[in-house]
């Protein structure tokens, strides 16, 4: 599958502690995000994570994507699994099959991001709609 890339940029970030344990806290975050290069768009998502007492966490979160993929618009929701080293925080996406909608009816795929506590946040996704591939 061909792979695009692109840049983020957290727009909102919502977040409240539901459990304090020890050693730890659970944390849920809702956030936004806007998107550039091979996804134009935004996305929104929900974060649950697990803090250790060093401030580092592991993390998992089901994320909506709406715009445009490589000039295709609608919309798509990945699932994403990554871990916070307290500098950066890097994660896996995984396209929810059947969640495509518009002109990314049917889309598949895989990818990650990114996103360093300071400076650019990156993502990649490789992809293809069904038996036809993406042009990234």
């Amino acid at each position: 599958m061909p792979r695009l890339s692109g840049n983020f940029a957290v727009t909102t970030w919502d977040e409240r502690t539901i459990l304090e344990r020890e050693p730890g806290k659970v944390s849920q975050a809702s956030v936004a995000q806007d998107l550039s290069g091979g996804i134009e768009g935004t996305a929104r998502v929900e974060w649950l994570m697990c803090y250790r007492p060093d401030g580092t966490a592991d993390f998992v979160g089901l994320q909506e994507i709406d715009g445009t993929v490589e000039g295709r618009r609608g919309s798509v929701v990945v699932t994403s699994i990554g871990v916070f080293d307290g500098e950066r925080a890097r994660g896996r996406w995984e396209v929810v099959a059947g969640s495509g909608t518009g002109e990314l009816a049917g889309i598949e795929g895989s990818g990650g991001f990114d996103a360093p506590h300071e400076g650019q946040a990156t993502f990649e996704l490789e992809w293809r709609i069904g038996s036809e591939s993406g042009t990234g």
